[in-house]
């Protein structure tokens, strides 16, 4: 009766053992120290200047290798592979490897160049508003005693 009870045991068991001997641990070329997270658009941050492409959000690194998703808490560790119904949609609406190697300082450039383009804008609107600085008149200066 004991040589039952531990084959029954051990049966139980093995489905356990073969998924832990099935796991992979997933690498991802990352540094120790990652650079902070540069928001790219609403819900979406990038770490930029990596070799993988990563995203972070609400608390989890995010990678996508060959339209599978992995996470994790931890960048230097612990990633998982998540079902595609999991990942957040503004993640998956991404283009894949549009954020590989991706330069911050190119949209912060992009975002200055829009911030001055809306201020030139609303200067010349001013301007228009206002008559240009000058008198509202269209005479020469002169008086018409003429």
């Amino acid at each position: 009766m004991r040589t039952i009870a531990l084959c029954i045991a051990a049966l139980i068991g093995l489905p356990g053992a073969a998924r832990a001997q099935a796991t992979v641990d997933i690498h991802f070329d990352l540094p120790v120290v990652l650079p902070r997270p540069v928001v790219v658009s609403p819900g979406v941050q990038v770490i930029p200047e990596v070799r993988e492409e990563v995203f972070y959000n609400d608390g989890w690194y995010w990678v996508r290798r060959d339209d599978v998703w992995y996470r994790s808490r931890n960048h230097r560790g612990g990633w998982m592979m998540v079902p595609p119904r999991r990942v957040p949609p503004r993640l998956v609406a991404v283009p894949a490897g549009q954020y590989r190697n991706w330069k911050a300082e190119k949209e912060e450039r992009k975002a200055e160049r829009k911030a001055e383009k809306r201020e030139e804008k609303r200067e010349r609107r001013e301007e228009r508003e206002h008559g240009h600085g000058h008198g509202h008149g269209h005479g020469n200066g002169q008086g018409q005693d003429d």
